[in-house]
């Protein structure tokens, strides 16, 4: 069976695993981190990686059989590989790919409001932030 990942999902996860840096610098932010993720089974993962060591973590999936976390981390890995080459040379990878989960969840976030807004459900706090989103959307900001 064949299981499929956000790319962008997987890329957050392959990054914290090859970087301790990063895996250090996002401990503090976790709930952050993971407020960018919508698959429930990447959060898993990347929880677990910002939890343990990705050599506990290696030793405990094998033993396990675990096959979930690896395909993950292997789908990031092949997309960070792709994405470098079409980002400027100083650009972080990083920020890209988590710049790109911000406005994806900013995207989905807007099209939930729209919907309830087309069934005149939409509360006065959601077409405000409605309007702000769509504002940060278009000016091209990095943290909507």
């Amino acid at each position: 069976e064949r299981v499929t990942f956000d790319a962008l999902e997987a890329a957050l996860c392959a990054l914290l695993w090859r970087d301790p840096e990063l895996r250090a610098g996002a401990l503090g932010r976790g709930e952050k981190i993971l407020a960018l993720l919508s698959d429930a089974r990447v959060k898993e993962i990347a929880l677990a990686i910002l939890m343990e060591s990705p050599d506990d973590l290696e030793v405990r999936w094998h033993s396990t059989g675990e096959r979930l976390a690896p395909a993950c981390i292997a789908r990031g890995d092949s997309f960070c590989d792709e994405l470098e080459f079409s980002l400027p040379p100083d650009a972080s990878l990083w920020n890209a790919v988590c710049d790109a989960l911000r406005r994806k969840r900013a995207e989905e976030r807007m099209r939930r409001i729209d919907e309830r807004m087309k069934r005149h459900e939409a509360t006065s706090e959601e077409l405000a932030e409605f309007q702000r989103l769509a504002t940060q959307l278009k000016s091209g900001k990095k943290r909507p």
